[in-house]
């Protein structure tokens, strides 16, 4: 997979994905569609429309850039910017419609290769066409430049992302009953790569934030220091000081988890589950000799049932799309543009 650079304001960045060709701009419209017409009861309900409408004034007033790089990708891609912001949401106001729609991610302090996080991306499988690394830099910010894992038709950090000073991480999904207006989860790891330079400063701007909630967050810097951040609209959970760190789709702080209205049976809880015991027997051997390649070993296994963590079907059908390892001291990205145990590995430095 070839990088994709943009450069210049949010709005022009935004603009330029449309650059990719007008094949890619036709998925990208047709993807966002889908997933509109799919939640069409949901996103015509008037509590989602006041949502939604104060979620923008948020962003208007908290967020601009991020707002602004919407625009820019809607207009260059023939959408209304308010259809993509609310596309956008979809992930916090409509339940998990399938057990391979999650994520694993890990954070490690040390290792051969020094601090990294990774993460295995399960998603819808139309994004596997879209999906792209991308290299953005801002002739406002000449001190940073980010390098992001996201989609087409999607803005900043939409799934990972590493920038210049040695900062990365990545999210995983959790469904969250009760979304909050506040900062999106999107949007909240694309202004912690921009602003940031180390995990105190990224705690900082986290705990100084209102939230939509739902979703975790695994945080590595180039000094070693690594943390996990789950998100709710009612506050947020924060470790620090382990040696690492690894999260699926669940909370697991308490006092998050009692707030959650699941099913007891639910497959996705099942999976998430199975997988963070696959993720806590490999975290059992991390240590100073581990690699990036046993890290991509890891999210390239399949393993018993639901705790196998390369979770592809094939066919371009919902499951793992992608993996990638932040190397955060060489500011390298080890990525697998496909499904990790097949797809081979490619690296890229900022």
């Amino acid at each position: 997979m070839s990088l994709v650079r943009l450069s210049g304001s949010p709005f022009q960045r935004g603009f330029a994905q449309k650059c990719s060709g007008q094949e890619t701009v036709r998925r990208v419209r047709e993807m966002v569609s889908l997933r509109l017409s799919e939640e069409a009861d949901v996103l015509n309900s008037r509590l989602v429309k006041q949502f939604l409408k104060a979620q923008w004034d948020f962003s208007e007033s908290h967020a601009k850039a991020h707002l602004d790089e919407v625009r820019g990708i809607a207009e260059g891609h023939g959408l209304f910017a308010r259809d993509l912001f609310a596309f956008l949401h979809l992930g916090f106001l409509a339940p998990m419609r399938q057990a391979l729609d999650g994520c694993s991610t890990l954070a490690l302090s040390d290792s051969a290769d020094g601090p990294m996080v990774a993460k295995n991306r399960d998603y819808r499988g139309e994004h596997q066409a879209l999906q792209r690394l991308f290299h953005h830099t801002d002739p406002d910010r000449p001190d940073t430049s980010c390098l992001f894992v996201g989609s087409l038709g999607a803005p900043g950090a939409f799934s990972s992302g590493m920038n210049s000073h040695g900062l990365a991480l990545a999210d995983t999904r959790i469904d969250w009953s009760e979304p909050g207006v506040g900062w999106l989860r999107y949007f909240l790891m694309s202004e912690i790569l921009w602003q940031a330079q180390d995990i105190p400063s990224a705690i900082a701007l986290i705990e100084d934030a209102e939230h939509v909630g739902g979703g975790s967050l695994a945080l590595a810097d180039a000094d070693g220091r690594v943390a996990m951040v789950e998100l709710g609209s009612s506050g947020v959970a924060i470790e620090t000081g382990a040696a690492s760190y690894v999260h699926t789709n669940h909370y697991l702080a308490q006092d998050l988890a009692d707030r959650v209205e699941r099913l007891a049976g639910d497959v996705t809880s099942q999976s998430s589950r199975a997988r963070l015991d696959t993720l806590r027997s490999a975290q059992a051997g991390f240590g100073p000799a581990t690699t990036h390649k046993d890290i991509a070993a890891l999210l390239s296994s399949h393993g018993p049932g639901n705790g196998r963590l390369c979770r592809h079907t094939g066919g371009g059908q919902d499951g793992t799309i992608s993996g990638v390892v932040y190397l955060c001291g060489p500011r390298e990205v080890v990525f697998s543009a496909g499904i990790p145990c097949s797809a081979g590995w490619q690296s890229f430095r900022l």
